[in-house]
């Protein structure tokens, strides 16, 4: 099964035609829970249908294979389903998560408003009820005129029949950096870059389609779109997604879902781990059986190993396994993890480690590490991380100061420090 997906997404080399060979899948899909917790189930053959009439409605709208649209979604259903959608069409989505309020300036309207000046005002893919309040931001910013489609009128149409035969290394999607309100970079990626991150990652940690992947992080960041949702997709796996919300009103509810719905790779930052030491009074009582995750990633922030340990601890009693936790390294600029841990473990870590081991590189990416005149230093010495790939982007989408010193000699120069032990 493996290589047949793999041939698949890396012979055709697009996100559309991995959909569309997904259309006769009728046993896994997604599973998208709202911030109730109310469960929508949709196979991979609904979701192609779905995303089929999305993109019949996304040409009705007037958008053409090369236009960007900012997405406004409130569900994992709708944001996906758009995603897929937009490969079909040709259309280039920003994701972009949704405000709390849409009444004031606030960090996520700034930012919005902020992507939509400068990308040219592309118009807006919006959940039907958020119309009304995301066009009463004129009155707040009189430049901000937004151009919205329906989301639930532009996917009630029949579905389309012909669609955009994009390249490989055509625009699919533009992700956009964290940073202050006006100054997030955009970052774009193309069908072969996410779909060699998504068949390397599976080559590299025999994944496959018994697997079960549980994203409760925003799907405004690479590692939720492109590791647990595309690869998903190409590991012809089950895929979960949670609002952000539902986990952090009560932590708990990851290891619920872990249980429930027997997932075996997940993804959250150090602070979450930090939350189950915490509150872990209120896991008394608790019967979870966690022995189906095999691949629980820790990534995103610094990482700290005695947190990491203590955590583990926790979870032995619920039958953790010993090397489930999987520290990693990425960048919304390599489409999300490119190194995954061969697994931490009380046997393989200390409290008083300064870093952890967060893994060799995946298949066909490479990492150097140099010393502040470009030499590569010896192994154990501290250097600049460097790195190159197939999942690697090639610059900053209008934004020549800063891809100036971007990339050294095709390497690209990540910010970070890092070394090299045991090769």
């Amino acid at each position: 099964v493996g290589e047949t997906l793999t041939h698949i997404s890396v012979a055709q080399g697009t996100l559309g035609a991995l959909l569309l060979a997904r259309r006769e899948e009728t046993e896994k899909g997604l599973v998208s829970l709202n911030s109730e917790g109310i469960e929508t189930r949709i196979s991979y053959a609904e979701l192609a249908d779905n995303a089929a009439r999305l993109c019949a409605g996304l040409h009705e709208s007037g958008l053409v294979a090369g236009d960007r649209v900012l997405l406004q979604l409130e569900t994992a259903a709708e944001a996906v389903t758009a995603f897929w959608a937009c490969a079909l069409a040709g259309v280039v989505p920003i994701p972009l998560n949704t405000s709390i309020s849409y009444q004031t300036l606030n960090p996520q309207t700034q930012k919005l408003i902020a992507a939509w000046a400068k990308f040219e005002a592309p118009k807006l893919l919006v959940s039907p009820h958020l119309i009304k309040p995301l066009l009463a931001l004129e009155n707040l910013d009189p430049l901000f005129t937004p151009f919205c489609v329906d989301y639930s009128h532009a996917s009630a149409l029949p579905p389309a029949t012909e669609f955009h035969k994009a390249e490989p290394n055509d625009p699919a999607v533009m992700f956009l950096t964290s940073g202050s309100t006006g100054n997030s970079k955009g970052v774009v990626q193309t069908h072969a870059a996410m779909l060699s991150m998504a068949d390397a990652t599976i080559q590299m940690n025999n994944f496959g389609r018994d697997d079960v992947t549980l994203n409760w992080m925003s799907l405004d960041h690479a590692g939720s779109l492109v590791f647990l949702g595309v690869m998903s997709m190409a590991a012809g796996c089950q895929q979960v997604h949670v609002p952000v919300d539902y986990v952090l009103k009560d932590p708990a509810r990851w290891l619920d879902l872990i249980h429930q719905y027997r997932a075996s790779i997940s993804w959250a930052p150090n602070f979450a781990f930090s939350l189950y030491l915490d509150r872990q009074e209120e896991f008394v009582g608790r019967e979870w059986d966690l022995s189906c995750m095999r691949f629980m990633v820790n990534a995103g922030e610094a990482i700290v190993s005695k947190t990491a340990r203590r955590f583990i601890e926790l979870l032995e009693k619920f039958s953790l396994p010993v090397d489930a936790l999987r520290p990693a390294f990425g960048m919304v600029e390599t489409c999300s993890g490119i190194t995954w841990s061969r697994g931490f473990s009380l046997s393989n870590s200390r409290d008083d480690d300064a870093f952890v081991d967060l893994g060799p590189v995946i298949p066909g990416a490479a990492m150097r590490f140099v010393d502040d005149e470009g030499e590569t230093v010896k192994q154990g010495e501290s250097g600049r991380l460097l790195l190159r790939g197939p999942s690697v982007f090639t610059g900053y989408e209008d934004e020549p100061q800063a891809n100036v010193d971007l990339f050294v000699d095709g390497w690209m120069v990540t910010g970070d420090l890092a070394y090299l032990k045991n090769d």
